[in-house]
């Protein structure tokens, strides 16, 4: 699958897991399209916390805290995606996207953003009333996001 705002370094990947992992996304990696190798490329992630090509760092695990993530990248803004913030629609919130933000999607089985994370968040914004998976809101946010900076 080719996502033409990843591959152009115009968005980055991170992946926050309940351990206190993070989990970086190199722009040049492209995600096995079959289940199996997928399993079997993120099982050779958690245990050797990073996957390589010839030339470079594809994917990379390190202990750290969501808080520690942000204060490396350091974003002018940050917005979590949640039922219970202020509504707003996926093309709403793109165009109030600034260039160096960053967008906390939740993939959560159930519940909510923590206290902590709760404290990172400067804006809390819905997209829908209902909960909604984190691949669905991710795509169709990338989707709305790339019609505003590809025009």
């Amino acid at each position: 699958m080719y996502i033409p705002a990843f591959y152009e370094n115009k968005i980055q990947v991170f992946v926050h897991t309940i351990n206190d992992e993070i989990i970086s996304i190199n722009n040049n990696t492209r995600l096995p399209k079959s289940y199996h190798r997928f399993q079997g490329l993120m099982e050779k992630l958690f245990l050797t916390k990073k996957i390589e090509s010839e030339t470079e760092i594809l994917m990379q695990m390190e202990n750290s805290s969501l808080s520690k993530l942000i204060s490396k990248i350091q974003p002018d803004e940050i917005i979590g995606l949640t039922t219970q913030g202020q509504k707003t629609t996926f093309e709403k919130l793109t165009h109030q996207i600034k260039e160096n933000s960053c967008i906390l999607i939740g993939g959560f089985q159930k519940g909510h953003f923590n206290k902590e994370t709760e404290k990172i968040i400067g804006t809390s914004l819905s997209i829908h009333d209902s909960s909604l998976e984190a691949h669905l809101v991710a795509s169709r946010l990338v989707y709305e996001y790339e019609k505003t900076i590809f025009i």
